[in-house]
């Protein structure tokens, strides 16, 4: 648990990996404030998400560090997920 950003794993993790998840997790949250606080943060949202996606309440919430609103992120084995690198379930967001 990083702030409100959570990794779960049904994985046995080495310490080493689990410290890696631990850093990676802070750097996010370092870098989604700083964005958050950024003058063009609507502008760059919008290029991903499109112009009409609502993205006050997301700068509100990352500027302050609060990332209540992310789903819980898995850490999974490969052939869980065909083989990808990542994935998303729509499911759970």
């Amino acid at each position: 648990l990083q702030g409100n950003l959570v990794a779960e794993s049904s994985l046995t993790l080495d310490l080493s990996t689990v410290e890696a998840l631990r850093q990676g997790l802070l750097l996010a949250r370092e870098n989604l404030e700083s964005f958050a606080r950024r003058a063009d943060f609507a502008e760059k949202m919008a290029v991903a998400f499109g112009d009409r996606c609502e993205v006050e309440t997301l700068k509100t919430a990352w500027s302050i560090g609060s990332f209540s609103i992310f789903p819980v992120i898995e850490i999974r084995n490969a052939t869980d997920i065909n083989g990808a690198i990542g994935a998303f379930a729509a499911s759970t967001k």
